[in-house]
């Protein structure tokens, strides 16, 4: 019933909830709504970076950029998403208004449906005010996957994203 803008920022490796439980939801909240998941990240949101590093950054960026637009009464980006199952895997088909500074596509896999574990690796895509990719099906059991979005403002740089998607078997 909350009107409000509302951002939800998850970890892409939280033990306490399933990946994909955003989606049960999500259609129903109603006003302005957005979503930045923190990959390698567990429910803290502190990202586990390749070289064995931690991090707060895309946790507190992206906090820090909804709450700047909110306060100095800048407009969110318009991100939507389409998510469009076929026999290969999910396609993603993404419009922003303004186009992000760069976009990426985040997968994971693993034998079960459980990506607690897993490690989430990027794909740079072409920049642009609509993107497409797809997230196809593994050969042997499970691999999720996700789009974001670069933005900046105020100078603080900040990631939106998709929903996430789960394909396999």
């Amino acid at each position: 019933k909350i009107k409000m803008p509302k951002m939800i920022v998850n970890g892409t490796n939280d033990p306490y909830w399933a990946q994909d439980a955003l989606n049960l939801y999500w259609d129903d909240l109603i006003g302005p709504k957005y979503i930045s998941y923190v990959p390698n990240a567990g429910h803290n949101l502190e990202e586990k970076l390749p070289d064995g590093t931690k991090s707060y950054d895309r946790a507190i960026g992206v906090l820090s950029g909804f709450a700047a637009s909110m306060i100095h009464d800048h407009p969110m980006p318009k991100l939507s998403w389409k998510m469009d199952e076929t026999k290969d895997g999910v396609g993603f088909q993404v419009s922003s208004d303004p186009a992000p500074k760069a976009v990426r596509v985040w997968t994971a896999e693993a034998e079960t449906r459980d990506f607690r574990k897993s490690t989430w690796s990027a794909m740079e895509l072409t920049t642009g005010q609509r993107v497409q990719t797809t997230v196809t099906k593994p050969k042997t059991g499970y691999r999720v996957g996700l789009v974001e979005c670069d933005y900046e403002v105020e100078g603080v740089t900040y990631r939106l994203t998709t929903q996430l998607q789960i394909v396999g078997k």
